[in-house]
């Protein structure tokens, strides 16, 4: 397991020529195997040992022309490394992302929630959305849900993955016919909170949040935990935390739904590893930001 400190900014105010600048001096410092993660010719990604000298430099740099930035930390495992791993998150696809709505556009109905960003509501009776938006998934989020189809649902079931059920389906608004069923996930277990150790940036430090007063926390590294508050985790999780600009907890699977999943084929999954600990490793640089990170 390797990790590096991905340094990201968005220089607006930088020639072309500057940028490329920066990136030659910089370039020979960089992690090796984080180099898919390397951009700088809109925004800056620039890979760096952890806590070195070098990224202390960097920092300083980008901090000195007046450039806000974050943080990022980034976790590369090989092949066999990840044989190892118990935890995943599990990133699907939101069909209506691109719509910048959610399914109470065709009726579907939730009680409870925030009445101005909605955190918090949850669904009653079953999911209704327009047919032409998931006629293509096999998994994926209807914010504050997620979904499968019936196929997803059968092998789930005939392998016996747990924590969770299939109660309510969704439907088409307009009663028109799917090409399968689909079922909304009820996922019943839901984690402890995430180990301090985790990069989260909240943005109430930095008093960007809503009229309602929810603000945003940002996951900036990969999901950790120490290693004995997952002992009662199920095949199929929920975080205690909405990261990002989700409505919706993340989802954690263990590694024989991940199994399951990639032996059939599953795709529009993204399997990123959790990292467990013993006790806590490692601080949160948000915590106490330094001037110009976030």
């Amino acid at each position: 397991m390797l990790c590096a400190t991905c340094i990201v900014t968005v220089p607006r105010s930088f020639t072309k020529e500057e940028r490329k600048r920066l990136y030659n001096k910089f370039e020979p410092y960089f992690v090796k195997e984080f180099s898919r993660y390397v951009t700088w010719e809109h925004v800056i990604c620039f890979p760096f040992p952890p806590d070195s000298d070098i990224l202390h430099t960097a920092i300083q740099e980008i901090y000195n022309r007046e450039l806000y930035y974050h943080l990022i930390s980034k976790t590369y495992y090989t092949k066999k490394e990840l044989e190892t791993v118990s935890f995943f998150q599990m990133g699907v696809r939101n069909p209506l992302e691109l719509e910048g709505v959610d399914a109470s556009r065709y009726n579907t109905q939730y009680t409870g929630g925030c009445p101005n960003c909605g955190r918090g509501k949850h669904l009653i009776g079953n999911l209704f959305i327009d047919r032409k938006f998931i006629r293509k998934y096999r998994i994926g989020m209807l914010e504050p849900n997620y979904f499968v189809s019936e196929d997803i649902r059968q092998l789930i079931e005939e392998a016996g993955l747990t924590g969770v059920s299939f109660e309510q389906e969704v439907r088409d608004y307009k009663g028109r016919e799917l090409p399968q069923p689909f079922y909304v996930m009820n996922i019943h277990h839901t984690l402890p909170p995430l180990s301090p150790s985790t990069w989260l940036e909240d943005t109430k430090k930095r008093q960007m949040v809503s009229s309602c007063g929810h603000g945003t926390i940002y996951l900036r590294s990969d999901l950790q935990y120490e290693r004995e508050k997952l002992e009662g985790a199920m095949d199929f999780n929920l975080t205690a935390e909405i990261l990002n600009n989700d409505q919706i907890p993340a989802l954690v699977v263990s590694a024989k739904t991940r199994k399951v999943f990639r032996e059939h084929k599953v795709g529009w999954a993204l399997y990123t590893p959790v990292l467990l600990t013993d006790g806590v490793v490692g601080t949160n640089p948000y915590l106490n930001p330094p001037p110009g990170l976030g």
